[in-house]
């Protein structure tokens, strides 16, 4: 209930992208999954982890093997080396790993100091450049990418480190999410405080929101916290915006410069922030659950999403606000031959399937009937009259016999059953080919003259158009089990590519 109440609030801000936003889930994973990482070296391969374990997909998600398992310390972040392909570094409250291999084998190259009760807790990692920087329970740590010997920042108080951001303009800068506010690292400058996290009204003034992740946009930073979203400009305040939205925990953020729209995974769902003109929409739709833990886009334009329910991804490809039917529609379609086979599968009247039943009975006749039975032995004797002749009557025994019609080797009477269901097959094909045939270039025509002449349109007819595209996509879908729109889509990263 309130999470209807919820969505309600965010239909007042944006209706319109609702119809427009569409999330698919990777059914190979449905564990609680909490952090994706995506290569910018080697765009098939993707990472995602829940507390204890790490997997990984060379193929676009496709599919997904476990390359790591950790029994009691969590996995707390995970980050792929921007500098050489197959790097993977990943963070737990045990220690620091990396692996050269794509995570095939794990090295650990920091272990947390412990001190009594008081034991370091790693908590993040960021590359900027040659230097690793990795964010502990007690401070900022550095070293770098290659010796990994590892030293501890001094400058700024000793505090949680909870989110590192490698600075895009300066490349030898990085901006923190600590406990005690925000600041900017540079080596030759050291550390500069930018803001303090409020407090919030219900808790002492010794104890404030705690900062959950760092994004820019805009030349302006923002901060997830426990608490809501903030956003701090140079020489300004802290601001805190989505008003609507004031006590939500903050996961993740992330930034599409193309669209500038701010994303933010919450413990209440799944919102693009445009921040030209502060609208705020909710993205629900196929999302099966409100604890969004994490989000990424890969290079293909699509939104990965980490959640309490598994690990969902956007069906469509360029996430803005403006809806694509038009141009999925008038991307080149699959090849009939594809579509037909697709077809005749999905149906049950491929003639392969003919093809393996005389195959089939072929070794049938090869086969013996066997008949068991378990019964009592009858045996006797003949006299010349009733009073000489005897029966008797035998214990009860098990008695199995083989037998084999050598003539099924000539000739099988149920090859007249296959020659019936393969007119009855032969005929349901044809019409099912007709149709799809039919439908498909009817298709294609609307696409191309949409193509050539969609300029010239008036609003009713390209509706209309459009409307009647969709509707023989659908009916092939029907014919296909799906296979047509989910070609369409590969077709579509493909020409992305």
């Amino acid at each position: 209930m309130r999470y209807v109440i919820f969505v309600s609030l965010a239909s007042i801000f944006s209706f319109s992208a609702f119809a427009s936003w569409q999330f698919d889930k990777i059914s190979a994973l449905s564990s609680n999954i909490f952090h994706i990482a995506i290569s910018s070296l080697d765009k098939n391969t993707i990472f995602v982890s829940s507390q204890s374990e790490l997997f990984r997909s060379e193929d676009k998600g496709k599919s997904w093997e476990r390359i790591f398992v950790t029994k009691s310390n969590p996995i707390n972040y995970i980050v792929l080396d921007s500098a050489k392909e197959g790097g993977v570094f990943l963070v737990t409250a045990g220690g620091l790993y990396l692996s050269r291999d794509k995570g095939n084998d794990f090295l650990k190259i920091y272990r947390p100091a412990a001190a009594g009760e008081d034991t370091e807790k790693l908590l993040c990692l960021a590359q900027q450049g040659r230097a690793l920087y990795l964010g502990t329970s007690r401070g900022l740590y550095s070293c770098d990418a290659e010796i990994y010997k590892w030293r501890r920042i001094s400058g700024m108080p000793e505090t949680e480190v909870y989110y590192i951001l490698p600075s895009a303009a300066d490349h030898k800068a990085i901006f923190l999410a600590t406990g005690r506010g925000g600041y900017k690292y540079k080596e030759e400058e050291g550390f500069r405080r930018l803001f303090v996290v409020p407090n919030s009204p219900a808790e002492d003034s010794y104890s404030r929101r705690q900062p959950t992740c760092l994004v820019l946009g805009g030349g302006k930073v923002y901060l997830g916290t426990s608490s809501g979203l903030y956003r701090w400009e140079e020489k300004g305040k802290l601001e805190k915006i989505v008003d609507f939205l004031p006590q939500v925990k903050i996961n993740s953020l992330w930034y599409d410069k193309n669209s500038s729209c701010l994303y933010v995974a919450s413990e209440k769902g799944l919102y693009s922030f445009n921040i030209r003109n502060n609208k705020t929409e909710c993205l629900y739709r196929g999302i099966s659950s409100i604890k969004i833990r994490d989000v990424v886009e890969d290079s293909y334009g699509r939104l990965w999403v980490a959640t309490a329910k598994g690990v969902f991804v956007s069906s469509k490809l360029g996430l803005n606000n403006k809806r694509e039917d038009v141009a999925f529609s008038l991307l080149p379609q699959p090849d009939i031959r594809e579509v037909q086979e697709a077809a005749l599968r999905y149906n049950a009247v491929h003639p392969e399937k003919i093809k393996k039943w005389r195959r089939a009975l072929r070794y049938r006749a090869l086969m013996p009937t066997l008949n068991l039975s378990y019964d009592k032995t009858i045996y006797g004797t003949a006299g010349t009259n009733n009073y000489n002749s005897r029966a008797f009557v035998g214990p009860r025994d098990w008695s199995v016999s083989l037998s084999w019609d050598i003539g099924d080797l000539v000739w099988n009477a149920y090859e007249d059953d296959i020659d019936t269901r393969a007119r009855l097959d032969t005929q349901l094909r044809l019409d099912i080919l007709d149709d799809v045939n039919r439908i498909y270039f009817e298709r294609k025509r609307l696409a191309l003259k949409l193509k050539e002449e969609g300029g010239s349109f008036n609003t009713e007819d390209l509706r209309k158009t459009k409307m009647r595209i969709e509707e023989l996509t659908a009916t092939l879908d029907g014919y296909t089990g799906g296979f047509f729109s989910r070609r369409l889509k590969e077709l579509r990263y493909e020409k992305k590519d």
